[in-house]
């Protein structure tokens, strides 16, 4: 199933009724079938836009704010053991 969020503006209001008719007009008018934009993105595109997300979030999530690891050898996150004298 394919579909579009429009914007139809405030609710309940004229204006909201003409693009709510000029939308569904739209879609009357070419068979009841979304028209989607030119560009599509491909599930690689999608895929590495969040590799690129993963890598920069988790990146910040493994490192102290000096920049060294939070990881030991293994790749296992080190937790600082506070304890009192």
């Amino acid at each position: 199933m394919r579909t579009r969020i429009s914007n139809l503006g405030p609710h309940n209001t004229q204006a909201s009724r003409v693009e709510y008719d000029r939308v569904i007009g739209e879609w009357l008018a070419s068979g009841r079938r979304l028209i989607l934009p030119q560009q599509e993105l491909t599930v690689t595109e999608i895929a590495l836009a969040f590799l690129r997300h993963a890598q920069n979030y988790y990146r910040r999530q493994v490192l102290n704010p000096d920049g060294t690891s939070k990881l030991d050898h293994n790749g296992n996150q080190v937790w600082e053991s506070h304890q009192r004298a």
